[in-house]
């Protein structure tokens, strides 16, 4: 079977790849920081958000490092190795990496940088550096382990690994969280066969992405075998692929806002592979049966259009970086090429080097000795729909039209949320919401704000204006400070939609008298057949005195005379109710039946005017 995807056309049963076209993509490479100037080295790691923004780890010409954040206009500090023996200002400072896996940092868009680190005073655990402050998401205090490198997505949300003291959160596993103080468990060890066991310590990577899903490594119990799963803690983890196909070993995977898993994979045949797994098709981008020799460092990074970047060893020599199984027209840099004013000796990747735009952060090193973090920036039409990528609201991904529903810049074609109400569109494919009006129902509430208030209820329901039925669309019922769920969300008996007071117990004295006037009309309109009287004029006389009771009823009202209403009130219920005193006015019909819950509700509301 053949399948489309990112630029490709892949026969899954021959697990191979064929170009689509032969256009080379150009790229333009800009310096972020180099050697040339305050810094001396650069570890081997460096990622980008979609903003073009690296995370990257410097070493100064003193030997401390620091985790710096930024582009080419400039870095601000995220964390330093400076300041560990105990100087003041340990609020930024007072950080040390703890291994060297560790060097490898996630950061998103709002600037969040995570990692594993060792804080004084808090121990080594997963923190959460952002540009308002430090969050703790899980170490000593909490975690007696916090052992698998984590992640981060654009919600601020962080998926690692670790083992919970907690023992009703969970054993050993996958974990995410937002603010270190709730968890999603995401997969935990087992001791069953067929039971994940480890998660391959500091030798393993959780990614995330937008929508919460995790994807990692794991071993099975008995340690002979493991692979890769994906999941978002609302069920058991989905096993991507593992060892009893045709693979015996995995690099650390990665995850695009699509849910498809790349992932570097050692052959049982011999040989490796850069795979993508969208759940259904597994596609190869490239094998070492080509010009490649070897797949390096841990991770072949995918972006939201389902492009993957891998850093290769070429047959012929030397090391470069490349997006799909041809070494020239997939190739972005190798050993050799010009940069910077000299040519590269050799080049590094990070865990999350590529972004939605195309742009891939790299480590080199140059033949005059400089090291750097640089940018490869796509230039030209690199998605071939017409559209100059300066311009391209989807640059990576063909959109002749540019449909931007949402105006946020991004068009539909790679936006996951095309109406910006909250929800993705996969998400409003499951709910039946329309995933181009952000407001479904046309009830003034966004679809992803009804979503995320029902929590699972059903309620409010973005397909229904109204949804507790009373006569009051949801998105009014938030603006008034009602319960858009509650057709009577101050308990009074008077329904949000007919109440001058819906927040609040009770009515107006005025909406009062005009109810008590419209029941006078009410039993005035009652057929004569429905009185309980020996004949017509008896039956009249009967409805004109009920009807005469709620008139002077409501001009006690007017008066203010709130108990002489009650008490008249009273006496027009005694005539109804069917209790006291036998008999009725009214035989046993719906209009009596109306007539004295209608009575005893006003009765009620007086009662609360006292």
């Amino acid at each position: 079977m053949c399948v489309k995807c990112a630029g490709w056309v892949v026969c899954v049963a021959l697990l191979a790849c064929v170009p689509l076209s032969a256009v080379a993509a150009d790229y333009e490479f800009t310096t972020i920081a180099d050697s040339t100037a305050e810094f001396s080295n650069f570890y081997y790691y460096p990622s980008i958000n979609e903003s073009g923004e690296a995370v990257f780890v410097a070493q100064f010409p003193d030997g401390h490092w620091e985790v710096l954040v930024g582009d080419e206009t400039g870095q601000r500090m995220a964390a330093s190795t400076a300041y560990w023996t105990g100087q003041p200002n340990q609020e930024l400072y007072g950080w040390n990496i703890p291994t060297s896996a560790s060097y490898n940092f996630g950061l998103n868009d709002d600037g969040d940088v995570v990692g594993l680190l060792n804080r004084a005073g808090a121990g080594i655990g997963i923190y959460k550096l952002g540009v308002s402050g430090i969050t703790t998401i899980a170490n000593d205090v909490g975690f007696s382990t916090t052992y698998v490198l984590p992640d981060v997505n654009a919600s601020g949300v962080v998926a690692f690994g670790g083992q919970p003291d907690d023992p009703n959160l969970g054993a050993k596993g996958v974990y995410t969280s937002a603010d270190g103080a709730s968890y999603t468990k995401v997969a935990e060890a087992g001791a069953n066969p067929g039971d994940f066991v480890d998660f391959l310590g500091t030798l393993g990577r959780v990614a995330v992405n937008g929508n919460g899903v995790a994807t990692f490594r794991f071993t099975y119990v008995g340690g002979a075998s493991g692979g890769i799963a994906k999941g978002d803690g609302s069920g058991a983890a989905t096993v991507v692929e593992d060892t009893f196909g045709p693979y015996v070993g995995f690099s650390w995977p990665s995850i695009n806002g699509a849910g498809t898993v790349s992932y570097i994979a050692q052959r049982d045949t011999g040989g490796s592979a850069v795979v993508v797994e969208d759940g259904v098709d597994e596609m190869v981008v490239a094998d070492t049966s080509g010009p490649y020799f070897s797949f390096l460092d841990q991770a072949a990074p995918i972006n939201s259009a389902g492009d993957v970047v891998f850093l290769a060893s070429l047959d012929a020599g030397g090391v470069g970086l490349f997006t799909g199984p041809d070494q020239v027209l997939d190739c972005i840099i190798k050993t050799g090429d010009a940069l910077a004013g000299s040519t590269v000796a050799d080049v590094r990747l990070g865990t999350d080097s590529i972004n939605g735009s195309g742009q891939v952060v790299f480590r080199a090193q140059l033949a005059d000795g400089t090291y750097g973090i640089y940018r490869a920036d796509p230039l030209g039409d690199l998605d071939g729909d017409g559209v100059d990528d300066e311009f391209d609201n989807c640059p990576s991904v063909a959109n002749p039209d540019q449909l931007d529903t949402d105006g946020d810049g991004l068009g539909n074609a790679c936006d996951d949320d095309d109406d910006a109400d909250g929800l993705s569109d996969a998400d409003e494919a499951v709910f039946g919401t329309n995933p181009l009006d952000p407001d479904s129902d046309d009830d003034g509430m966004l679809d992803g704000a009804e979503v995320l208030a029902a929590d699972g209820t059903g309620c409010p329901d973005p397909l229904t204006a109204d949804s507790d039925g009373d006569s009051l669309s949801d998105g009014a019922e938030i603006t008034m400070d009602t319960n858009p769920c509650d057709v009577d969300t101050d308990g009074d008996g008077v329904s949000d939609g007919d109440d001058p007071l819906p927040t609040e117990p009770g009515v107006t004295s005025g909406w009062l008298e005009d109810e008590t006037r419209e029941e006078q009309e009410d039993i005035l309109a009652v057929q004569l057949a429905v009185f309980d009287a020996p004949n017509q004029n008896a039956a009249k006389g009967r409805r004109n005195s009920l009807a005469n009771r709620a008139a002077a009823a409501a001009n006690a009202i007017a008066d203010g005379a709130i108990q002489q209403a009650i008490d008249i009130l009273t006496s027009l219920l005694e005539k109804v109710d069917g209790v006291t005193p036998p008999p009725d006015w009214l035989e046993d019909s719906a209009e009596k039946t109306q007539i004295a819950n209608d009575v005893s509700q006003l009765i009620s509301l007086l009662e609360l005017e006292l």
